[in-house]
């Protein structure tokens, strides 16, 4: 979707951008978003956020890899325990 920026609808994007980084920072799912947004198609919010959507990915892969991680290290020591 192509917008025209002039100095009336400029702002409105720029906040509605932001209330959608808000809300994917604050963990409130996409398909949610999309439909507080009016989207009639989940696809159309994936489109135009997805330079958002990729940066809060990349951060829960970091989260995931973490807690993966967790969960590695405790097998080990819990191994290492029962070994003793």
């Amino acid at each position: 979707m192509n917008y025209i920026i002039s100095s009336d609808n400029h702002k409105g994007i720029i906040t509605r951008h932001t209330h959608v980084a808000f809300l994917l920072a604050s963990g409130i799912d996409l398909y949610v978003i999309s439909k507080r947004l009016g989207h009639s198609d989940l696809s159309t919010t994936s489109k135009i956020y997805a330079y958002l959507i990729d940066e809060f990915k990349a951060r829960s892969d970091q989260k995931i890899e973490k807690e993966l991680n967790k969960l590695t290290v405790k097998k080990a020591s819990d191994k290492a325990s029962k070994i003793s």
